[in-house]
């Protein structure tokens, strides 16, 4: 077994910087339900019952296996695009939470 580190900032409500051994990712949301967007292009969703213990997470994006000669490169979204994600779910979780 070995040893692991992760530390989580809360930044602004809904909104939480994960520190962790293999790099810094932002996760938005609240009880139940949050969106990661990891440091490689990972992006995570996870939903739960909260108090249950119960959760599902899925995750898309980051690595993937190398490609053969001929096969089309997959389309790469960049630092703006998960900015304007980071910033549009900010903007819609202050509307339904009202902070």
């Amino acid at each position: 077994m070995g040893f692991r580190f992760s530390r989580r900032v809360r930044v602004l409500p809904g909104v939480r910087l994960n520190f962790g051994a293999r790099g810094t990712s932002v996760s938005i949301g609240h009880r139940g339900a949050w969106l990661t967007l990891g440091p490689h292009g990972r992006r995570r969703a996870t939903l739960g019952f909260p108090g249950t213990g119960i959760s599902y997470s899925e995750s898309y994006g980051g690595h993937t296996a190398p490609r053969r000669p001929g096969q089309a490169q997959p389309a790469r979204h960049g630092f703006l695009s998960a900015c304007l994600v980071i910033v549009v779910s900010v903007v819609a979780l202050c509307l339904i939470f009202g902070n």
